[in-house]
């Protein structure tokens, strides 16, 4: 089991190489990133958030706190303009030392880091810059059963609204940015995971140059990468969870027009190229909507917290961020 490997010693010659596994929440990351931590050549953790952390200040998302990132990037253009290659010199230095802070918490014997936190797409620009020699795994799921396992599993059920920088910008970034990786990248989808995780774990670890492993013996080795406070918690003691999972149940979270119009309309704004190299077609997903027709559970609960959701996003929160920053820098901002 990875756990009984032991603490890396003085005597490493290369360092870790980071390999970012990305995907969007609900997307079976916490799944993959078990199988992959019980290879002996791969060492993992829970969620860090050391890139967001580092570098949600540079990133250009307006799903991140609008009360820091938009005076950050002003600061950091105006400084960068003085000192030129500045930001490049930040990325790479704050890089090496995530890589020095995963070398110090690898056994000896592990090759690679696998890195998994979701939020990691919302800084995808940045972890490719700050990360030059590091590999990419994309994890890719239908993005309406993401939204679909969001209700079941965070909101009971209910709409769970409050999933913008993760289905919006988080998955543009991967779409948008996955061709600048070519070779340093590789595309896994969680449907072909859950249906034939050996044949998925087998080309993954090729694509890494690394030696095969069973997956049944996997899921009894993995867990302890996985046990933490983030991440899906039924992996981390549930051994069998993942693939047993229905490829075809998200069907069932959109029996009501409000959802299909959400629907309907989201995979119009990700549009037929991202949907195929997610790995979906968005006529053959409308069509499953169809055999959802003429239900109407939680369609007033959905309405509700549609409309809660917009005032939230739309005037409490942007307010309550403008005001706090004018706070912060002494200036008088107008609340148009």
């Amino acid at each position: 089991m990875q756990a009984d490997r032991g603490v890396r010693t003085p005597g490493r010659t290369a360092a870790v190489t980071p390999v970012f596994l990305l995907s969007a929440p609900r997307s079976g990351s916490t799944l993959l990133q078990r199988l992959l931590a019980a290879h002996p050549r791969i060492h993992s953790m829970p969620e860090t958030w050391l890139a967001p952390a580092a570098f949600m200040g540079m990133s250009a998302q307006p799903a991140i706190n609008a009360a820091s990132t938009k005076w950050t990037r002003t600061a950091l253009d105006e400084t960068e303009r003085r000192a030129p290659g500045l930001r490049e010199r930040i990325l790479r230095a704050a890089g090496a030392a995530m890589v020095d802070a995963f070398d110090a918490v690898s056994p000896d014997d592990a090759v690679y880091f696998l890195e998994k936190t979701p939020r990691n797409t919302l800084v995808l620009p940045q972890i490719i810059a700050a990360f030059p020699s590091a590999k990419f795994v994309f994890l890719w799921r239908n993005p309406l059963a993401i939204r679909a396992s969001m209700n079941t599993t965070w909101s009971k059920g209910a709409w769970h609204f409050r999933c913008k920088a993760d289905l919006y910008e988080g998955l543009a970034q991967m779409t948008d940015t996955r061709a600048r990786l070519a070779g340093r990248g590789f595309d896994i989808r969680y449907e072909a995971l859950v249906e034939n995780p050996q044949a998925q774990i087998d080309a993954l670890l090729d694509f890494l140059g690394l030696d095969p492993i069973s997956v049944e013996d996997a899921f009894e080795s993995g867990g302890d990468a996985v046990r933490g406070g983030l991440g899906d918690p039924g992996l981390a003691t549930d051994t069998r969870t993942g693939v047993q999972a229905s490829n075809t149940g998200w069907v069932s979270q959109y029996g009501n027009p409000v959802r299909r119009l959400w629907a309907r309309r989201y995979l119009a704004w990700l549009g037929d190229d991202r949907l195929r190299m997610i790995g979906c077609e968005r006529a053959a997903l409308l069509a499953e909507l169809a055999n959802a027709r003429g239900q109407t559970t939680r369609l007033a609960s959905d309405l509700l917290r549609c409309a809660y959701a917009f005032v939230n996003e739309r005037v409490l929160l942007e307010h309550w961020f403008r005001r706090r920053a004018g706070a912060l820098s002494g200036e008088q901002l107008p609340l148009d």
